[in-house]
């Protein structure tokens, strides 16, 4: 009998099984090397609210040697597995296909095609791709750029498949040198956009899954705790808790509500979003970034009663997890990860500490930073308050401030404002 997926992914909305895309699936699985997951001996779940730079930390990590990660989030892995009938078998098919490291010198061809070619079908489920055409278009791409520039691979890649593909545009792609418009979401949706670039990557080996952790981060795993922690049962599983003060988490979340992005799935009831539905050809049927299990009760609020619940219904759902279990936490603040030197200097060393890596090397990739990831906008300080969100009715609700303050942020700290 299958394994259902979690609490959460069974009660909330989420793409319906399809019989002929579950294969499309199954047979690019038997074309991917995988890990024996009953390996992995440390497992570490990053979870954060949406628009809480975990994809920001998550892309720090891959870079430090003694860990394992994804090339990705775990979500299209959850929806592979809904497509399938909701069966935790295949997510866990899925993900040992995935955990390894980026593989520097050691690019491997084959490997990487059948990445892009497992990638392209996540981000195109209505666009055919056949094995062949996806070689012969990777070949092409790795002639004329540098592999180790994840940006220039993938956009090489993509001017060879648009021209066989037209569909496929480079504008989905979370790029720095992304242009133009992301075409308007289709049903289903595997992988949200902007969609994650190509990159070469390497499968861990016995050795690694023995000795290294296996970083494991999305904020919808907020909600999955439990269950994450109950697929690696004989393994150490700790969770570092990214936290970012709720100004702005919300004004970046408002950000992605009224962009041509971030599409997560459609709902069975229409919504009154004030500010999003009245607004947007597609905001009376598409959801966006994660969905809180209360969510129904959201469906005739404003945008930013939404994007409050949000992020507080993330970081409450973590706070009662680890408040009703034996695990070890380290909570990370944003805030400090971006901070002053003194501030990202202290935030590496206790961040390294947790993991078991060097902290030169780890400090090292904190203070070199990464390039914006999934962002809305160039990071800048305090951008909420010269953006013209109105994210006030968010911060008048008393339950963003009582998580606020159980998330260590001084209530003074209104002040931001």
């Amino acid at each position: 009998m299958a394994r259902s997926l979690s609490p959460y992914d069974d009660a909330v909305p989420h793409p319906a099984p399809d019989a002929a895309l579950a294969v499309r699936f199954a047979r690019l699985r038997a074309t991917r090397q995988g890990v024996d997951l009953d390996r992995v001996a440390d497992v570490v779940l990053v979870v954060s609210s949406s628009r809480g730079g975990s994809s920001m930390l998550t892309e720090i990590l891959r870079r430090v040697d003694g860990l394992l990660s994804l090339p990705g989030e775990m979500n299209p892995h959850v929806v592979v597995a809904q497509l399938a009938g909701s069966d935790a078998g295949v997510f866990r098919d899925e993900l040992a296909c995935d955990v390894g490291t980026p593989a520097g010198d050691a690019l491997d061809v084959d490997r990487l095609t059948a990445d892009v070619c497992w990638r392209l079908t996540a981000q195109w489920p209505t666009v055919d791709f056949d094995g062949r055409d996806v070689h012969r278009w990777v070949a092409a791409a790795l002639d004329t750029i540098d592999p180790d520039d994840a940006d220039a691979l993938t956009i090489a890649v993509l001017d060879q498949v648009h021209r066989d593909r037209p569909a496929v545009v480079a504008s989905a792609y979370d790029l720095s040198r992304r242009g133009g418009t992301p075409p308007a979401p289709v049903a289903p949706v595997v992988e949200m956009t902007p969609y994650v670039g190509f990159r070469p990557w390497r499968t861990a080996t016995d050795s690694d899954l023995r000795s290294s952790a296996l970083v494991i981060a999305t904020p919808r795993n907020s909600y999955r705790l439990g269950w994450l922690a109950g697929l690696f049962p004989a393994a150490r599983v700790r969770v570092v808790h990214l936290t970012r003060n709720p100004a702005a988490s919300v004004n970046g979340l408002l950000d992605g509500w009224r962009s041509p992005a971030f599409f997560t799935t459609t709902v069975d009831v229409e919504l009154a979003i004030d500010g999003y539905s009245d607004e947007w050809p597609w905001g009376r049927r598409w959801w966006k970034y994660d969905v809180p299990p209360d969510w129904r009760a959201l469906t005739s609020a404003s945008l930013a009663e939404v994007a409050a619940q949000q992020w507080r219904s993330a970081h409450a759902a973590v706070l009662e997890f680890v408040e009703g279990h034996d695990i070890e936490v380290l909570r990370l603040r944003y805030e400090d990860l971006v901070g002053d030197l003194a501030q990202r200097e202290q935030t590496a060393q206790a961040l390294a500490g947790f993991l078991g890596v060097d902290s030169a090397a780890l400090r090292a990739a904190v203070l070199a930073g990464v390039p914006p990831v999934m962002a809305t906008a160039p990071p800048q300080r305090r951008r909420w308050t010269a953006s013209d969100n109105d994210i006030a009715p968010a911060l008048a609700d008393p339950a963003v401030w009582d998580t606020a303050v159980a998330l260590g942020y001084d209530v003074e700290e209104r002040l931001w404002i």
